[in-house]
């Protein structure tokens, strides 16, 4: 250093950590998140990357009308939710398609709980 640097500050230089966005409705005073049947035989939990794929989900599947909206979610928040009330979702869907017959898609895009923590806690 020249004496005109300044030393980076802790945490500096780390890219932020990303937000998510969940699909909630509240529901008999409580809030509800949508985990579904994206892929047969197993429960996911849809997130997205961008809230406008989340409308989009709504809008264009079964959900219309039923008072789904998108919700931003940090990562730790995500991290939380999957280890404690969503412990028992098997798998997370990634920017799912919506609509009947996309199945097969949406698989492509789904992880394990188990791997999307670990992608989500470890980078």
């Amino acid at each position: 250093m020249d004496g005109n640097e300044r030393p980076p500050r802790p945490g500096r230089g780390r890219a932020p950590r990303p937000a998510f966005w969940l699909l909630t409705r509240r529901r008999r005073g409580r809030t509800e998140v949508l985990a579904a049947e994206l892929v047969v035989g197993a429960r996911a939990l849809a997130v997205f990357s961008f809230s406008e794929e989340a409308r989009l989900f709504v809008g264009l599947g079964p959900l219309e009308g039923a008072g789904w909206r998108a919700a931003k979610i940090g990562a730790g928040e995500l991290a939380s939710l999957l280890l404690g009330p969503l412990r028992g979702v098997e798998r997370v869907a990634l920017d799912p398609l919506p609509g009947v017959g996309l199945e097969p898609a949406n698989r492509l895009v789904c992880l394990s709980r188990e791997g999307f923590l670990d992608l989500l806690l470890n980078g």
